[in-house]
């Protein structure tokens, strides 16, 4: 039988250095995932609030699904699939024209990112 020899992986200062640095990116990455995705929740929060703005307006001028449907030309399904957040991607044009029919107009703003 053959003695094995163990050797102390932390004991070689450059395989401990490696180590260190891949712990080090590990944690930026995930520093950077966990800002991509609170970015896309504000996004998806603020798409969400716009869209409630607009149901919202519509109640309050008491104005039916088909109302709106005949000054838009969206159909009445298609209104209430975004009214109810069932329209996976709203285009601009789609919240554009949903907010002409209510009298209202879609603003659109660009900002610098955050780092």
């Amino acid at each position: 039988m053959t003695k094995r020899t163990a050797i102390r992986v932390e004991s070689i200062p450059e395989v401990r250095e490696r180590i260190r640095h891949a712990i080090a990116q590990e944690r930026g990455f995930a520093t950077e995932t966990k800002a991509q995705a609170r970015e896309f929740l504000n996004q998806v929060r603020a798409e969400a609030e716009a869209i409630d703005s607009l149901r919202a307006e519509r109640e309050r001028l008491g104005l039916s699904l088909a109302d709106i449907e005949a000054r838009c030309g969206m159909t009445r399904s298609a209104i209430n699939k975004l009214e109810n957040h069932r329209t996976k991607n709203p285009t601009l044009d789609t919240l554009r024209r949903y907010a002409a029919a209510l009298g209202m107009r879609l603003e659109v703003s660009v900002s610098k990112a955050m780092p």
